[in-house]
């Protein structure tokens, strides 16, 4: 239609603004364009720009006739792509929302099955009724019990949980309560948490029960930090808190948002006073330049080795007084191996999960080849990282394995070694490996670990290959601890390889050894987990973090709130409170979330800057910065600011430029490849010698771990009796030995029943293999006299070690025989018999006669003949 226009007035290409770029062209490219991009109006369009002021009377005359009409299609083709925008944005993640609705609908059906109600449903229930009802009753109650209240972290609050406090708050100052929240919003990092700093900056204001009683104190007083770092931190934020005003004032003027003003004033009081009168600090600013994506890897192994002289270089702290804070844990992987390389004593989220370490991978790959000696990754695996831990290499990469330099290993030899194994193609110079003839013993011994109880099949893997031995126990503590968890899972479950594996592949991320807490070992954490805490020195060793939202690939749940879109959709009311998954792209911008997608951007530039607040605050006395950089970093994007200040480095350089920190020659020199700022004010300081301890003592609690052949040692076992029966007595000796004997004849009745007890204790450990047999013909000896000397075939009744309580005093025999009004009465010795034990068998006999038996009967055996015949 357009066209038609144009050329029914004879206009021609040459004669529109621009020679026809980015208006006429734009109509001429629709004409076969099915691209949704491609219908997005120009910026000249937009502007009305269709002639040069210049052109001749007659071209403008020929314009305006038809300009009216060109304005209307090109505001239908807005409105239509709008649409047409949302509904493709919509349309993406449609999918989701059946699957979502289906798995609730299975979650709900276990919770009820199971008898669970997880803790965050609570909140949700709760909201639910508080928007349906009054006051709850509950509230009643907990408004009678509690008269003031403290809120922590009130910066983190979520709306739901502001919510269901709200009416107790407003309860309690209406009673002329105190009610305390304490918060700053400039350390508001769980916002992916549903934390939200607008119920702090600004619904709290919106409460007249709350705004009338207000009274607001600022906390500016900042006794951690020396006067270098407090200074630097006040005017470095300062000047970021003025940027990202200016990035909420463009938003304001260009896209008409007053909404989110008070974002603009978190930082305006972000200045603190010096109250530590110590004139020690020290700030080092380290940029390093890369020249592009694919040599960020070598760049940060260069970062990371400056981090380690870095710390040699601090003889005046403790390494326990170091803490490194990374923004995501798998960037400090090039700052363990260096640290690991130069022995420097370390505790981190990963060094301290269990399931990272190699020597427990080197036992869960065994136990996936032990169920199926098939799979032949499983196989392949274990000789790989069982060569990682001989090597001092604790393979962080889970599928990397780099030796050390000094090691003539080869992968053909590893391959080779493996498949001689698999094929069972043995020869002699392969048994000559030390390490191939332990994987080797464990591959013959797996029939025989099948049979064992999971826990004594784990020791018994770990004797065998060494583990708890290798690099001076450098894995001890790692070994205990799962061998901990391994004896809590068998204690709760039945035990089942299959199921075990299946538990270790869901939950192994939880499991996590505790160090010692006075360890003197270099801390690395995340920011989130620093949060709240301090330490002497802190070193950050990649500020890189932000770059546009978009590139997150992340899901938001918008509501649809336009009528317009409402109607346009065909959305009826049983669906108006519904949220769609909608990805986070530009495309946004051009749809009815255009609004959610400006505020998103705004909010997450916000989430960036506080990081780098809460990461520059952790430090006492000495902040180590470095900043990784591209040339992209410095590229000037002024028109558009999210771009530009949504990634952090052009963010703090931005600053720094607009606050003069460092030197007046800091422009001139930041596009350098390498730049190095310090800023000191030190003071004579006591240079303390710190003792160099090697790794192992880095967990104090580790003790020593002894492993033996599992049938060569007695395994505890949680029946008391048992363990009062043999515990402190001495291995093989008379007494353990009468016991052991006493402790099987008090299960075994006749002859059929020898093999089947005496199996049962051997399984629990409480037999040695090789007393088996002995064991079995003295309890035989003993049975066949019973059976044939003193039952002759009759039915009897039999009670084994019963209590008899007579005359306040306890009688217990070996055995007691009932039959009718028949008693008798057995006792077994297998030492030195006694005047003593004659006596006893009257006793017992005395005894039974007075409990009504006529006929009492008592004998005092050994494994050879009757000692002794007693009737009364």
């Amino acid at each position: 239609k357009v066209l038609k226009l144009i050329n029914s007035q004879g206009l021609k290409k040459d004669d529109f603004y621009n020679k026809g770029k980015g208006n006429y062209s734009y109509f001429e490219k629709l004409v076969n364009s099915n691209n949704f991009n491609d219908f997005l109006p120009k910026d000249t369009i937009l502007k009305g720009n269709y002639y040069k002021k210049d052109a001749p009377n007659e071209i403008k005359e020929k314009f305006e006739k038809i300009i009216g009409d060109i304005n209307k299609i090109v505001n239908d083709i807005k409105k239509n792509i709008i649409n047409a925008f949302t509904v493709y944005v919509l349309n993406k993640n449609i999918y989701i929302l059946p699957l979502i609705k289906n798995l609730e609908f299975f979650i709900e059906e276990y919770k009820r099955n199971n008898n669970i109600y997880p803790i965050i449903d609570f909140n949700i229930k709760l909201s639910k009724f508080i928007n349906k009802n009054d006051i709850p009753f509950i509230y009643v109650l907990l408004g009678e019990s509690f008269e003031h209240f403290l809120i922590d972290e009130f910066q983190d609050t979520s709306k739901l949980q502001w919510r269901n406090i709200l009416p107790l708050i407003e309860n309690s100052i209406s009673r002329n309560n105190l009610c305390v929240a304490v918060g700053d919003s400039k350390q508001a990092i769980y916002r992916w948490r549903n934390g939200d700093i607008e119920i702090m900056e600004k619904f709290i204001y919106q409460y007249n029960e709350i705004k009338n009683n207000l009274q607001e104190e600022e906390l500016n007083k900042n006794y951690r930090s020396c006067k270098t770092i407090v200074e630097f931190n006040n005017k470095l934020f300062y000047y970021i808190g003025e940027i990202y005003k200016e990035i909420i004032k463009r938003f304001e003027s260009e896209y008409n948002f007053t909404s989110f003003n008070f974002l603009g004033k978190i930082y305006q009081s972000v200045k603190q006073e010096v109250v530590r009168d110590d004139s020690k600090g020290e700030i080092s600013y380290e940029t390093l330049k890369v020249n592009n994506e694919n040599n960020k890897k070598e760049l940060h192994k260069e970062i990371a080795i400056k981090v380690v002289t870095i710390i040699k270089n601090l003889k005046q702290f403790k390494l326990k007084d170091i803490a490194i804070l990374v923004r995501k844990r798998d960037e400090a992987k090039s700052i363990i191996e260096e640290l690991i390389k130069e022995k420097i004593n370390f505790v981190s989220a990963d060094s301290l999960t269990i399931s990272n370490v190699s020597s427990v991978r080197f036992i869960i790959n065994y136990l996936k080849f032990i169920i199926n000696k098939d799979d032949k990754l499983s196989f392949y695996s274990l000789y790989y990282i069982y060569l990682s831990i001989i090597y001092d290499n604790l393979d962080f990469e889970n599928n990397e394995i780099n030796f050390n330099k000094n090691q003539d290993i080869k992968i053909q030899k590893i391959n080779q070694l493996s498949n001689s194994i698999l094929k069972n193609n043995i020869n002699s110079e392969l048994i000559k490996d030390e390490y191939f003839s332990i994987i080797l013993e464990l591959v013959n011994k797996r029939d025989y670990l099948l049979k064992l109880p999971l826990y004594d099949m784990i020791e018994e893997i770990i004797r065998i290959s060494k583990l708890n031995l290798i690099n001076n126990g450098k894995h001890l503590i790692y070994i205990q601890q799962f061998l901990s968890l391994v004896l809590d899972y068998t204690s709760k479950n039945t035990v089942n390889i299959n199921d075990f594996l299946d538990y270790w592949d869901e939950n192994n991320s939880k499991f996590i050894v505790s160090p010692n807490e006075n360890i003197n070992a270099v801390k690395i954490l995340t920011i989130h987990k620093s949060k709240g805490l301090e330490f002497p020195v802190v070193i950050i060793p990649f500020v890189e973090w932000g770059g546009s939202r978009e590139n997150q690939d992340e899901i938001l749940w918008l509501k649809i709130n336009d009528e317009n879109l409402k109607n346009y959709l065909r959305i009826d009311d049983d669906l108006k409170d519904l949220y769609f998954p909608v990805t986070f792209t530009k495309d946004l911008n051009n749809t009815y979330f255009k609004n959610d997608y400006i505020i998103e951007e705004i909010k997450y530039i916000l989430d960036n800057i506080n990081l780098l607040y809460v990461a520059f605050t952790r430090a006492k006395e000495q902040l180590y910065i470095f900043l990784p950089r591209t040339d992209k970093n410095l590229e000037d994007d002024n028109n558009d600011l999210i771009k530009k200040y949504s990634n952090i480095p052009k963010l703090l350089i931005g600053a720094i430029l607009k606050s003069n920190i460092f030197d007046k020659n800091f422009e001139n020199s930041i596009k350098s490849s390498h730049l190095l700022i310090k800023i000191t004010n030190k003071s004579s300081n006591i240079v303390e010698k710190i003792e160099d301890n090697s790794y192992k003592n880095i967990f104090e609690n580790a003790q020593e771990y002894i492993s033996s052949n599992w049938i060569h040692r007695l395994t505890i076992v949680k029946n008391s009796l048992l363990i009062n029966k043999i515990i402190n007595n001495e291995n093989y000796g008379k007494i353990y030995w009468g016991n052991l004997i006493h402790l099987l004849l008090s299960e075994i009745n006749n002859k059929n029943e020898i093999d089947f007890t005496i199996n049962k204790y051997y399984l629990k450990g409480l037999i040695n293999q090789e007393l088996i047999e002995k064991i079995k013909n003295e309890i035989s000896k003993i049975i066949e006299i019973i059976e044939n000397k003193i039952i002759l075939n009759e039915n009897y009744k039999i009670l084994n070690e019963k209590s008899i309580i007579f005359n306040d005093q306890y009688y217990r025999p070996d055995k007691i025989l009932i039959k009718k009004d028949k008693a008798i009465i057995i006792d077994y010795k297998t030492g030195e018999i006694t005047e003593s034990d004659y006596e006893q068998i009257k006793n017992y006999s005395f005894i039974l006669s007075k409990m009504g038996y006529k006929n009492v009967f008592g004998y005092l055996i050994t494994s050879d003949k009757i000692i002794y015949e007693y009737r009364l």
